[in-house]
């Protein structure tokens, strides 16, 4: 099939031509997950990248159960199920992972006829877009593309050609995202490294004790320390400073539930979720209505965190939050 002048596959016959692959993940028990081996990849870990860092993991010496639902590069990935319409592509230095059965994905075997990074992009236009949303919402529970209805649907492939440029002109625009986001958790290590030295391990006040000039620091900056510690109910803390507990330097403040502020007209604040905290604040980003509480408003300097799930902080300026 045709459509101006593109070809227009259905994905069965894509697959039964040996030129696409279109699995789920594998069903694994608790007892074959540990703390070592390759990451056991859940929805969570997936948002158009990765992030293992509180995966679950899968030994290595027991892939051979898994079989061909192991990463490859080149692999296009799709929650399926629950949090559906979540993407990930495989990249040559993507740690390599197993598939959980919340993903699906669609490995192009015939590079003649798919090129791997434009089926990528494919995924995220209006044609899957719609099948997609034909098929999710079929039973009473929830969202749920099965492997039948992806292996169902149809997919327009432009000559390889125009697939690859396609490819190259939004994959370099990726590539530099994907760079901006490494050195920034690079950044993130470093400062958290910064901060174990100075005030977790007082290396600042060693270093004065012993006549050193602390590493990497000025004068300025190194002034603010002591040189020697004293007692406290914590044990040993830099001379001159205090103990005190949380509540009262600070004020904790759970989130709101915004359902009962909608948005009214055309103005509205952004909510900020647990994905917000991940990826900031995007156009699918949940609205508030502006007539909220108003110590429900983020104020700069705050510290937000997700105390469910997996911990996730960020200091936050402006918005309201949930």
């Amino acid at each position: 099939m045709t459509d101006n002048g593109r070809q227009k596959d259905r994905v069965d016959d894509l697959i039964a031509s040996g030129a696409l692959v279109v699995n789920d993940g594998y069903r694994a028990k608790n007892s074959e997950l540990s703390g070592e081996g390759l990451p056991f990849a859940r929805a969570g870990n997936v948002n158009n990248g990765f992030d293992f860092r509180n995966a679950d993991r899968f030994p290595s010496e027991n892939l051979h159960r898994v079989g061909a639902k192991v990463s490859h590069p080149g692999d296009v990935l799709f929650t399926s199920k629950g949090t559906v319409g979540r993407f990930g592509f495989v990249r040559a230095d993507t740690e390599q992972f197993v598939y959980s059965p919340q993903l699906c994905f669609w490995r192009a075997r015939d590079k003649s006829t798919i090129d791997p990074r434009f089926l990528y992009y494919w995924m995220h236009g209006a044609e899957f877009t719609e099948q997609c949303n034909g098929v999710k919402g079929q039973t009473d529970m929830a969202d749920y593309v099965s492997l039948r209805d992806q292996r169902k649907m149809y997919v327009t492939l432009p000559l390889l050609a125009e697939q690859r440029a396609i490819a190259s002109v939004l994959g370099s625009l990726d590539d530099k995202i994907e760079l901006n986001r490494r050195m920034n958790e690079t950044l993130e290590e470093m400062a958290r490294a910064l901060f174990k030295s100075w005030f977790v391990d007082f290396d600042p006040v060693r270093a004065k004790m012993e006549g050193r000039q602390p590493f990497g620091m000025d004068d300025e900056t190194a002034n603010l320390f002591p040189d020697s510690f004293e007692d406290s109910a914590l044990g040993e803390i830099p001379k001159g400073w205090s103990v005190e507990p949380l509540d009262q330097i600070a004020r904790f403040l759970n989130g709101l539930a915004l359902q009962k502020y909608p948005p009214e007209g055309g103005e509205y604040l952004p909510a900020v979720k647990i994905a917000e905290l991940r990826k900031g604040v995007t156009a699918s980003s949940g609205r508030a209505s502006t007539r909220i509480p108003p110590q429900y408003i983020v104020e700069d300097g705050d510290v937000l965190f997700s105390w469910s799930g997996s911990l996730e902080v960020q200091l936050w300026t402006g918005w309201v939050w949930v």
